[in-house]
Formats: structure tokens, sequence, C-alpha cells
């Protein structure tokens, strides 16, 4: 689909740089399918701790008798245990977390309770362990892009990078469990890295607190070899460049400026051209990127609003600021447009089959806008809202429903 849709803008020259960043993966939907690579290598270890949460919380007596192990083996946590979902593997993450917090309480459970003797079967915990360590930059990144308040795209180069780190480092496992888990993981990981597009590369680049050097720091971790760093940052650059040109960067106009001056002058003295000359001409045509680049990098630690930062910068960098805030607003994943079809099918559902578009849209959409933002009297203020705009009439009864969601 994608290349068809492509074919067909290239025939008006509707696209950038030739479609080369057109298509962007959901980053989400390739974790997903990276981890469970993963997770396939390790389902006996999994499979045991599966089943002692489900001992455990198959009944309330089962329960007090597991929070009393719990505070004979000064187990303090106010976390519970956690039973995974099988179809979302960031649960079965929270799962081995929780597990681990109470371990030492399902080992005093097995010499009080006769019954958990048939699920009691070995645990490494130490390869637990190290399992977590590989999924947690997994986990963290899930819950950064299918967060309430989407995160822009400078974010995604940094956490990727960690993500091939862990693999790389599993891989190299002396276990072998832990080791066929990386490789699983770091194949499929490899497939998506080679259509993985650059301009998200690009996005941590506009990021003041990183810039290039990020982008250096992290291919010399991964390979191990500052030419190749470099190369890898040279390529970036000129393509960043190359964008640049299209959003109409006014690079060199004081050259040009120049000649045409010198055309209007009669020289009496061959300095004499040196008054209408540019400054560094020796230097080339220097860009907005080459005078943002200049610029101290701020600390890396700073709470900052990039997007906010560009915009205060749009006078000083005009056609950077565009390119900056449209690779930073690019969305890294589909959760959202994905999540507004999961809520259009609660709404339309058999008993409100007859809404008007106006109205299944105003139901959908408000909710997802206020979402975040608080209020004193959310749900009233929401009905008054839609009721000023679509008529009471209709809105009155199919609102109601939605305050509960």
């Amino acid at each position: 689909m994608q290349s068809l849709l492509i074919d067909r803008l290239k025939e008006d020259d509707g696209l950038v740089c030739d479609g080369n960043y057109f298509h962007i993966r959901c980053g989400a939907h390739i974790l997903n399918l990276i981890v469970n690579e993963g997770l396939k290598q390790i389902r006996a270890s999994i499979d045991i701790i599966r089943e002692w949460v489900k001992y455990v919380k198959g009944s309330e007596s089962r329960m007090i008798v597991f929070e009393d192990c719990a505070k004979r083996s000064n187990c303090l946590s106010s976390k519970g245990l956690w039973l995974d979902c099988l179809t979302r593997w960031n649960s079965t993450y929270m799962m081995l977390e929780r597990a681990e917090l109470y371990r030492r309480a399902f080992q005093h459970l097995n010499l009080v309770d006769r019954n958990f003797d048939r699920f009691s079967a070995y645990v490494e915990w130490d390869k637990i362990t190290k399992i977590k360590r590989i999924l947690k930059p997994f986990n963290d990144i899930t819950n950064l892009f299918s967060g309430v308040h989407y995160p822009t795209s400078n974010l995604y180069f940094c956490y990727v990078w960690r993500i091939q780190m862990r693999l790389m480092e599993a891989s190299r496992s002396m276990e072998s469990d832990i080791r066929n888990m990386g490789l699983a993981m770091k194949k499929k990981f490899d497939k998506y890295w080679d259509s993985y597009s650059t301009i998200l590369s690009m996005a941590v680049v506009f990021d003041p607190r990183y810039k290039f050097d990020s982008v250096y720091f992290c291919y010399e971790k991964l390979y191990g070899d500052k030419e190749v760093a470099k190369a890898e940052c040279s390529e970036l650059r000129g393509k960043i460049c190359d964008l640049l040109k299209v959003y109409g960067d006014p690079a060199g106009q004081s050259s040009s400026l120049a000649e045409d001056i010198a055309e209007d002058v009669d020289y009496c003295d061959d300095m004499d051209e040196l008054d209408s000359f540019g400054e560094n001409q020796f230097l080339g045509d220097r860009t907005q990127l080459d005078e943002y680049l200049d610029d101290k990098r701020l600390k890396r630690k700073q709470p900052l609003d990039v997007l906010l930062g560009w915009k205060n910068n749009e006078s000083r960098f005009p056609e950077l600021a565009h390119l900056a805030r449209d690779v930073l607003s690019i969305p890294i994943t589909t959760v959202a447009s994905e999540s507004a079809f999961s809520m259009g099918g609660r709404v339309l559902n058999s008993w409100r089959s007859t809404l008007l578009p106006e109205n299944a849209e105003a139901l959908i959409t408000t909710r997802n806008w206020l979402y975040g933002f608080p209020s004193g009297d959310d749900d009233n203020g929401l009905e008054v809202k839609i009721s000023k705009t679509f008529g009471a009439s209709s809105v009155a009864s199919d609102c109601t429903p939605l305050s509960d969601e």
C-alpha cells in the first residue's frame, strides 16, 4: 500500500526528498514484535512464575497466608502481585518485577503450604533478574510512547540505542537461555533497523541538549569505531542539509549579493572590491544548521520544551525552525489513532446505532481532547460544552455513560 501511494504521489511531485521519509513504522508495534520473539525463548521460566501468581491470587485465604509469609520474610512492599495478560508483553515484565520483590515470600510459602508443593518448581532468580534488565528499556520506551502526553520524536533515538546495547550484551551472555533470548530479539531488531527511517535520527539533532554529540556517542558505543561513527554523522548531516534546502534555507545569498554589487562599482583600486566582499568567504556558505550547531549544547538533564524552544528561535533560524518543528512532531506510534478507533467501537454500540455523525464525533473526540486537563466539574462541563454546540436533546442521554469510562 505504501509503495502504491508513493508512486502515485511521485507523479504529481508531491513528496519531499523523493519520498524517502514518507513511511515511518509504528514504534510500539515493532517493540511488541521484538519482545515477543525473545519471550518465546524463556517461556518455561515465565510459566512457572505465572502459575505461582495464579495459585496465590486464586483465593482470598491464600492471599492472607501469602501476606503473612511476606511479613515474616521482611518483603515490605506496597506493590501487590501482578498477573500478566498474554496479549500485553509489558504486563509480563510487571509480573516478573513484582514476583522478584516477593522472592523470599514464595520460598516461605513453600514451607507452610503443602498444596504449593506442586507449583514449587525451581526458579533461577538470577536469570529472572537478567531477563528484567533486558526488558526494562523496552518497558520504559513503551510507557513513554503510549503515555497520555505524547512525546516528541527526539526521545526515540536514545531509547532505541539503549535497547540495542542491551540486546548486544544479552547475545554475548554465558547462559544459554539469556543468549538465545538476546539473539532472537537482536535478529528481529536488525530486520526493522534496516528499514529504520533516518528522520527520527534527525530529531535528536534538533534537541539542543544532544545535537550531533549524542549521535556520535551512540554510534561509537555500538560499533566501537570512531571512523564509523564519524561517517554515520557525516551522512546524517548531509541528509539534514538536503532536507533543509527543500525548506528554502537562503544560504549563500550574501556572496551572490556581493557579486551583484561588484558589477555596479567602478574600481580604482584592486582592494576596493574588499569593501563589498562578503565576510568569511573562504569558509564557504554557512547554513542555519551550522549556526545552530555552533551554539553551546544545553545540559542533558535540563527540562526543556523542545517545540517551544524552536518557536522562540524562529526569528533566528526561520527555515531550520520550521524543519525542526515538523520533524519533532512526527508521531512515533499509531497508539493515539488506534485508541480513537477503539473508543469509537465503544460509543457506537448496538444501543447507539442511530447517532448522527456530528454527535458521534463530539462524543469520541471531546473526551479525548479534555483528557488530562484538570477540571472541577469535568463531567458536567463536558455535557454543557457539547450541548451548546450540538443541542441538548441528543447529547443528554448519550454523554452520561462516557463519564463512567
